[in-house]
C-alpha cells in the first residue's frame, strides 16, 4: 500500500472517529440525563407509592373507628357473634367512660332530695330562700337568721349533688344507647332490661354464653357418642 492510500486511509478514519464522538458524548448525555430523570421519576412514583400506602394504611385504620373515636362495633345478632361484639363492645364503653357504670362498680348517687336539676339548683341565699323553709326563717328583729355566707356550703352541697347525679345520668343512658344501637331490633325488642344497662349487659352474657356452654356440652356429648 502507497503512502497516499495510507494518508486517506488515515485521514478518513480521523474524519469519522471526530464525527462520531460528539453523537457518541451526546448519547451518554442523553443516557445519563434519562437515566436522572427515570432515578428522580422512580423515586416520585416511590414517594407517591409510600404516601399512598401510609394514606390507605391510615385510612384502613381510620375505617375502624367511628367518628367519636370508638372502634367500630358489629351488630349482635346472637350468639354466633356474641364474643366479638362483647369485646369491641366492653373496650367502647371504657373509652367512653361508662363501662364502671355496666360492671356495677360505680354506684348510683343517691337523688337529690329535694329534687333540684342544674336548671333550678339554687345559687344563692336568695334562690335558697324561696325553696327551702330553714333558710327563709327571721330572728325576732325581722332579720334573715342565714346569710349569703351560711348558705354558701349548702349551696356547694346541691350543686355537687346535682353535678354526681346528672353525669352518672348521662353516662348510664350512653351506655344504654351504645348497646341498643349495635344489635337488631328483634334481639332488642326481647330484652327485660332494656332501662338499666347493667342488667341488660348481664341478660345478654347470660342468654349467650349459656347457649355457648350448651352447645359446647352437646358437642362433646356426641363426641363420645
Amino acid at each position: 500500500m502507497n503512502p497516499s492510500s495510507q494518508l486517506y486511509i488515515l485521514l478518513s478514519f480521523s474524519h469519522n472517529f471526530l464525527r462520531r464522538q460528539p453523537r457518541s458524548v451526546k448519547f451518554r448525555s442523553t443516557t445519563c440525563h434519562h437515566a436522572e430523570c427515570n432515578r428522580e421519576s422512580d423515586l416520585r412514583l416511590g414517594h407517591v407509592i409510600c404516601g399512598t400506602s401510609t394514606i390507605m394504611s391510615t385510612s384502613d385504620m381510620l375505617n375502624s373507628l367511628t367518628s367519636s373515636g370508638l372502634a367500630k362495633c358489629p351488630t349482635l345478632k346472637g350468639k354466633d357473634n356474641y364474643s366479638e361484639w362483647e369485646e369491641i363492645m366492653r373496650s367502647n364503653l371504657r373509652t367512653s367512660g361508662c363501662w364502671e357504670i355496666v360492671s356495677g362498680e360505680e354506684i348510683a348517687p343517691p337523688r337529690p332530695d329535694p329534687f333540684y336539676t342544674s336548671r333550678n339548683r339554687p345559687t344563692g341565699v336568695r334562690t335558697l330562700r324561696q325553696v327551702e323553709a330553714e333558710y327563709d326563717r327571721r330572728a325576732r328583729g325581722g332579720n334573715f337568721v342565714h346569710s349569703e355566707e351560711s348558705c354558701k356550703e349548702r349551696v356547694q352541697e346541691i350543686k355537687d349533688q346535682v353535678t354526681g347525679y346528672e353525669s352518672y345520668t348521662k353516662l348510664k343512658e350512653k351506655a344504654k344507647n351504645l348497646i341498643m344501637d349495635s344489635m337488631t331490633k328483634d334481639l332488642w325488642h326481647q330484652r327485660l332490661n332494656k332501662d338499666d344497662p347493667t342488667a341488660l349487659w348481664q341478660e345478654l352474657r347470660n342468654d349467650f354464653t349459656r347457649q355457648e356452654s350448651l352447645s359446647s356440652a352437646r358437642s362433646s356429648q356426641s363426641t363420645w357418642i
